[in-house]
């Protein structure tokens, strides 16, 4: 999973969690197309590793991935996700 706050992209593997400057749209482009989605305007996510996806509040989803780690699907971003899962 990789998340941005600020100027500040933060990046979760298996084993670790890291920190580099940059944008989400730069990462974004060098990233294997299939593989990742982008669920928000703040996330993408390793497909790989999601084990499930909940409804939440307003139309949103929650994603949950290996790890424990969870992320907001935001309403702009879910039919993305369901159509890429076939939902």
């Amino acid at each position: 999973m990789l998340e941005v706050e600020g100027k500040e992209l933060t990046f979760y593997t298996l084993t670790q969690k890291f920190t580099v400057k940059g944008s989400l749209k730069q990462i974004k482009e060098r990233l294997p197309e299939p593989n990742f989605i982008q669920v928000s305007r703040y996330s993408l996510i390793n497909i790989e590793y999601l084990l499930a996806i909940e409804n939440s509040f307003s139309g949103t989803m929650v994603a949950k991935l290996t790890n424990d780690l969870k992320t907001s699907v935001s309403r702009k971003y879910v039919p993305a996700i369901k159509e890429y899962l076939g939902l």
